[in-house]
């Protein structure tokens, strides 16, 4: 089985352990954990607050010292985005994994953090439903990309409102 996240994209995986479940090698995504903090290249983002995507404040990411941080800026609008093109060898069973943390809830039904993969919306992370304060753990199936050619994956973010609150993408 192929994997594929976010923020870890593999061609080939060790065994992937319920404790840790993205514990991958052979990665397609270049810094797929984000360890190139301000340095990095690979991912490329847009935000219109001007806060910067990639951080590595106390806490903020899982394992590793640095995490993609979308949005966040309290009493304003922020949209961002975050993406990386990868090529999905043909054929393959292919997965879609991250690590997501939304530590504050604006609660105005209008905050969420999307993912599309070509411009198409895959999953979409409601503001007050189905992410915690907790790091949690999400996959997707997505061996229908696996055609040989390249693929664009997107996370995006719309974060308004007092509180505003951002979503923490981590391996």
């Amino acid at each position: 089985m192929r994997y594929l996240a976010a923020v870890l994209l593999c061609a080939a995986c060790a065994a992937v352990s319920v404790a840790d479940p993205i514990d991958c090698t052979d990665n397609l995504f270049s810094d797929p954990s984000f360890e190139d903090g301000l340095t990095e290249t690979s991912w490329s983002y847009t935000t219109t607050s001007g806060n910067t995507v990639f951080q590595s404040t106390a806490g903020v990411a899982r394992t590793g010292t640095w995490a993609a941080v979308l949005g966040g800026q309290s009493g304003k609008t922020d949209f961002t985005t975050l993406h990386q093109t990868a090529t999905i060898p043909e054929g393959k069973t292919v997965t879609f994994q991250f690590w997501v943390k939304h530590p504050v809830n604006s609660g105005n039904g209008v905050d969420h953090l999307e993912l599309l993969i070509d411009g198409i919306s895959r999953v979409n992370f409601a503001d007050n439903t189905n992410i915690s304060s907790s790091f949690l753990y999400f996959n997707l199936d997505v061996s229908a990309f696996a055609d040989g050619l390249q693929h664009t994956f997107q996370l995006q973010s719309i974060t308004t409102g007092t509180p505003s609150g951002s979503y923490w993408i981590v391996d």
